[in-house]
């Protein structure tokens, strides 16, 4: 289902950037409901494409970013500056709706996606964290934190406001044997030093 969905994903933003050529060689403007759309799908993609958005945000005329049509597409690109500069409380700000009907399944997508993988980084990057921390980073009450992390199996001291997450740890691969890491090392000293 989430092969299907990102290949729906690809597929949406083919037909918009098509779509976004055809509007500017026959007419010359754009519909803001293109530019809507597609910005919505290169934030919601898995990574994100900033890069894509940052540019079409540059395309964008500045009488559209301006104007009344132009306020949710301005809504939507404060949720890739805060992607692109890594602020979680100002994504989750901005993923606060109302969207329009065209880009509010992709958004609700997209806040999902946000939350697991923020979620899952948590789980990868910490042996523990303060609840309040990992709050913020998931964008959610302390409460919701709590009741997320025991719900993954993740310890939680309520006195303290310590979680001990535990995803991850099995994932990290096999150690490689000592002499094998020592030959590795030798290797990369000698290439480095030739």
């Amino acid at each position: 289902m989430v092969a299907q969905a990102v290949e729906d994903l690809q597929e949406m933003v083919s037909r918009l950037e098509q779509q976004e050529l055809d509007c500017q060689t026959g007419s010359g403007t754009v519909p803001v409901s293109v530019y809507c759309e597609l910005l919505a799908c290169y934030l919601a993609m898995d990574p994100p494409n900033l890069t894509q958005a940052k540019y079409l945000m540059q395309r964008v005329p500045a009488t559209v970013k301006q104007g009344e049509e132009g306020a949710e597409l301005v809504k939507l690109w404060a949720v890739g500056k805060g992607m692109w500069t890594r602020d979680n409380p100002a994504v989750y700000a901005a993923l606060a709706g109302p969207w329009s009907s065209g880009v509010e399944h992709i958004m609700a997508k997209l806040g999902q996606g946000f939350r697991d993988s923020q979620r899952k980084l948590v789980g990868e990057a910490y042996s523990t964290i303060k609840i309040s921390d990992m709050a913020l980073y998931l964008g959610m009450s302390e409460a919701e934190a709590g009741a997320m992390a025991e719900g993954a199996g993740w310890g939680w001291d309520k006195g303290s406001g310590i979680v001990t997450p535990r995803q991850g740890r099995e994932d990290r691969g096999v150690v490689p044997p000592t002499e094998e890491q020592l030959n590795r090392i030798t290797n990369f000293i000698s290439y480095l030093e030739n």
